[in-house]
């Protein structure tokens, strides 16, 4: 595990990612579990966020998305936490909420970081992305096309 950081707002960046992180995964990991078992009380499992774990997942997106545009240690925190993977598959399976917030956080961290965006790009989001541009809502298509702009624009300063 890597030392925390020394200076109060990167360790403050750090907790409020890595809680956001840790939901995106918990409702993930709810997801797989409700999958192959019913999870809570019948009358829970009809009509409640505890049924529809993608609420759970656009929230943490959503968390995401407000965190990136603070600064740089944030987008840092957010990479390192290991959000990447999970933002892919929430834009692949999740709701249409889960999709724009998801897509909003990948332009956020890829405004002006090569380094991210290569990141982002190895983590398998270009094709969701483009798939969101072409297929999804008007709210979908304005997110990715957000994010495949700073994506493009961070690949031409490395031609």
């Amino acid at each position: 595990m890597p030392p925390l950081p020394n200076d109060i707002p990167s360790l403050v960046a750090l907790l409020k990612v890595r809680g956001c992180v840790l939901i995106a995964r918990m409702a993930v990991w709810h997801d797989e579990l409700c999958a192959t078992i019913p999870c809570g009380p019948p009358s829970m499992q009809a009509d409640s966020k505890m049924a529809r774990p993608e609420v759970g997942r656009a929230e943490a997106a959503l968390a995401l998305a407000k965190l990136a545009p603070l600064g740089e240690v944030e987008c840092a925190q957010i990479v390192k936490a290991g959000a990447l993977q999970p933002l892919v598959l929430l834009m692949k399976d999740g709701s249409e909420e889960g999709k724009v917030h998801t897509a909003i956080v990948l332009g956020n961290l890829s405004y002006n970081s090569v380094e991210r965006s290569v990141q982002i790009v190895n983590a398998g989001a270009l094709q969701p992305l483009v798939m969101l541009l072409e297929e999804g809502s008007e709210k979908c298509k304005e997110a990715a096309a957000s994010a495949l702009g700073n994506l493009a624009a961070d690949s031409e300063d490395r031609s």
